[in-house]
């Protein structure tokens, strides 16, 4: 048996992403912006706009 790591992150979406895409890069970014500033309600407005425009970009089912 092969020996167990842990690690750093966190799985986002599973199957339906199937490599490093710009698009994971700016979820990424995304994400980070909400929990550098959870506090901030402006902050996270502005994310949920862009996560609608990126849904709107690439639905799943098409």
């Amino acid at each position: 048996m092969g020996e167990l790591r842990a690690t750093s992150g966190k799985r986002v979406a599973g199957r339906i992403i199937t490599g490093p895409t710009e698009e994971m890069r700016e979820v990424g970014h995304l994400i980070g912006r909400v929990i550098n500033n959870i506090d901030d309600e402006s902050v996270i407005a502005e994310v949920s706009e862009e996560v609608v425009r990126l849904t709107d970009a690439h639905p799943i089912y098409e």
